[in-house]
């Protein structure tokens, strides 16, 4: 069986304004161990950021001047990867606020390319531990097949990457990783998630930001959500069979978010707004797609 090397791991994460002393914990133990790509979003104490990664050559930090959205910022960082440092074979995606220790990056990527030879694996990530909710998505199997998993603490392969593409930069943020995930699937591979693996995530979590048993996103996420899922839904780019649990997906979020969640009014235009950007993408994906003949206004369903 082949074994993992510390030299073949990159661990990619974006930051945007993020809280130092998290870093300050996290980034360490990670520049030591692996190649590690962050990718700055624009943020504000971005010299800070690069006061903690000056102590060391095996850390890289991309800045860009203004918020180019996850996917853009994860691309941007794999695009260095693929160019500058040739041997990394294994990426771990983690958020600037989530934490794995060296042994359990060394696990996942080790067992994903199990699961890539017996299985078809397309990615692997670990269960998830939120703070206030103790562990979340506890399988009664090792590997659990999944239909998608967020991409903070996820690994994949690069060989993934050549065969699928990358992310998809126009979602911006929300369903960036669903969407790979369901891209991978409609290719006939797999999304696991291995419980023997824990995620620490969102370690600057306040219990006020938990409201019946959930997480309350900030309101200008709601615009991305109810944009993204309306999109996905009618390009196809979601799986089928899952569409009709997405609607009800959509409307509990709207439901808690309208009900249980502050600032109400302002999260209402959010979901009003996403939902007309994302019928507007997908009249813009069907004009493109016509003007360079991949379609026939036959197929146009709405």
């Amino acid at each position: 069986m082949q074994k993992i090397n510390h030299d073949e791991v990159a661990v990619v994460m974006v930051t945007f304004n993020p809280k130092l002393n998290i870093l300050e914990k996290t980034l360490p133990q990670l520049q030591r161990c692996f190649s590690l790509v962050i990718s700055d979003n624009g943020s504000h104490n971005v010299n800070q950021i690069k006061q903690l990664l000056s102590s060391t050559r095996t850390a890289k930090l991309l800045t860009h001047s203004q918020n180019l959205g996850i996917a853009k910022a994860q691309n941007e960082a794999l695009r260095y990867i693929f160019k500058n440092l040739k041997q990394i074979k294994y990426f771990c995606f983690l958020d600037q606020d989530s934490f794995l220790t060296e042994s359990e990056i060394l696990k996942l990527c080790q067992d994903l390319h199990n699961l890539m030879i017996s299985k078809k694996a397309a990615l692997l990530g670990p269960a998830i531990k939120v703070p206030f909710l103790g562990k979340q998505n506890v399988f009664r199997r090792q590997y659990q097949l999944v239909p998608e998993i967020i991409s903070s603490g996820s690994v994949i392969a690069k060989q993934m990457f050549i065969k699928l593409g990358l992310f998809s930069e126009e979602l911006f943020i929300d369903f960036v990783d669903y969407e790979w995930c369901w891209r991978a699937r409609q290719h006939g591979y797999h999304v696991f998630v291995d419980q023997n693996v824990f995620l620490k995530h969102q370690l600057g979590w306040e219990k006020a930001e938990i409201r019946r048993g959930q997480n309350i996103i900030a309101a200008f996420r709601l615009y991305y959500v109810f944009r993204n899922c309306l999109y996905l839904m009618k390009t196809k780019q979601m799986i089928t069979a899952e569409k009709k649990q997405w609607r009800k997906n959509l409307l509990d979020q709207a439901w808690y978010n309208l009900v249980f969640c502050p600032h109400r009014w302002q999260r209402f235009k959010m979901i009003i707004k996403g939902c007309w950007a994302g019928v507007k993408m997908v009249h813009e994906n069907t004009n493109q797609m016509l003007t360079k003949g991949q379609i026939s206004t036959k197929s146009m369903k709405y």
